[in-house]
């Protein structure tokens, strides 16, 4: 059994959880209930109590649990446990984040060794030229870890400020209502696609950014708020919508006036597909494990 919290359903703010609460302490059952995004979330300790608040909330939408006055839910927020309050530092975002932040430090004053030892490919300098060698002879060598390493290198402040503060919005949630080791897969998975599909349309180039990972998470929040919006993960509609407008805008090269180099379209869409495909099969493993 978990000792850790997590968010086990999100429901809207008129549903009165009191009956639900009062179920589940009756069960000697560690729960607390907590207001975010505009949404009630009812907090758990151990996934094995999940078909048990299940079985609770269908008897609640049938009418058949009654509140009990000696229990009932204070109308001031619980307060935060212990646990809880220390994951509201997610671990693995932040080393994300601290990575990012190294790479783009190697960007800034690495002379090109360290670099050409991260980028997908093999980069080499001659004279005033880059070259880079194939992604299969790279892989010949050994070399597995380019396939993800990109992803820490950014190229400027803006790059590093812009994907650093997205990574943190939408990494951060995803953390702390699955798990870091949730995170660190979604993560290599969006990675993965980011950079082939990058690869795919650019051929052997020089690129990175967090931004592939980032349209990662953001392709696997839209799934949940679209197929299990129960279990969302509270980030508003519009800046999803932001996200796909931007994504958009950059494909059309708008952007590419304003940059130092050229927008990695490939690694985004890459990442939005991987994300979109991790989301589709967490909420179908999700939705089989409720039916059992």
């Amino acid at each position: 059994m978990s000792n850790q919290w997590f968010c086990a359903e999100r429901l809207p703010l008129d549903v009165n959880l009191a009956p639900v609460i009062n179920a589940l302490r009756a069960r000697a059952i560690p729960c607390w209930v907590s207001e975010e995004a505009g949404r009630q979330c009812i907090w758990l300790q151990a996934q094995a109590h999940l078909p048990i608040l299940a079985e609770i909330l269908q008897a609640a939408g049938r009418g058949e649990l009654e509140v009990d006055s000696e229990l009932e839910i204070d109308s001031k927020p619980a307060p935060m446990p212990r646990v809880a309050k220390a994951r509201q530092w997610p671990p693995v975002t932040l080393c994300l984040l601290v990575l990012s932040a190294l790479g783009a430090l190697l960007v800034e004053f690495d002379q090109g060794s360290t670099i050409a030892q991260l980028t997908f490919t093999e980069a080499r300098v001659r004279g005033n030229a880059l070259y880079f060698s194939d992604l299969a002879s790279a892989l010949e060598q050994g070399q597995w870890w380019r396939l993800l390493t990109p992803m820490f290198l950014h190229f400027d402040f803006f790059h590093l400020l812009f994907n650093s503060l997205w990574v943190w919005e939408f990494g951060r949630r995803i953390e702390l209502q699955r798990s870091g080791l949730w995170l660190i897969s979604l993560t290599l998975f969006a990675s993965l696609g980011a950079n082939f599909m990058q690869y795919a349309m650019s051929g052997p180039s020089l690129f990175g950014g967090m931004s592939g990972v980032l349209y990662g998470y953001v392709g696997y929040i839209l799934v949940w708020a679209r197929l299990w919006p129960a279990k969302s993960f509270g980030v508003a509609p519009g800046i999803l919508g932001f996200m796909l407008i931007w994504l958009v805008l950059c494909f059309t090269g708008a952007v590419d006036t304003f940059i130092d180099g050229e927008v990695a379209n490939g690694a985004h869409l890459g990442g939005l597909l991987g994300g979109l495909l991790f989301g589709f099969l967490d909420v179908l493993r999700a939705k089989l494990l409720a039916r059992n």
